[in-house]
C-alpha cells in the first residue's frame, strides 16, 4: 500500500502537468486562429479596396471611349452608319452558322 501512495501523487501531479499543457496548447491555438482571422479579415480588405479602384478606373476609362465614340458619331455620322451595319453583318453571320 506504500507504494501506491508514493505512485498517487506522482500520477496527480503528471495530470496536472498534461492539463497545464493542454491550456497552454489551446491558448496558442486560440491566438493562432485569432491572427489568421486579422490576415484573413486584412488581406479581404485590401482586395476590396483595390477592386473598387479598379472598378473606378474601368468607369472612367469607358466614358472616356464613350465620350470619343459620341464625338466621332456627331463629326462622321455616315462613317459611323456604315460601321454599324459592318458590325450587325458580322454578328449576324457569326450567329447564323452555329
Amino acid at each position: 500500500m506504500s507504494n501506491l501512495n508514493s505512485v498517487h501523487p506522482a500520477v496527480e501531479n503528471t495530470a496536472e502537468q498534461l492539463r497545464n499543457v493542454a491550456s497552454d496548447v489551446t491558448a496558442k491555438v486560440r491566438e493562432a486562429g485569432a491572427q489568421a482571422k486579422q490576415v484573413a479579415q486584412d488581406q479581404y480588405e485590401a482586395a476590396r479596396d483595390a477592386a473598387g479602384e479598379y472598378y473606378d478606373q474601368g468607369m472612367e476609362c469607358a466614358k472616356q471611349y464613350s465620350g470619343r465614340m459620341e464625338e466621332f458619331v456627331r463629326d462622321e455620322p455616315m462613317k459611323a452608319l456604315a460601321i454599324a451595319i459592318g458590325a450587325g453583318f458580322l454578328v449576324g453571320f457569326v450567329l447564323a452558322r452555329r
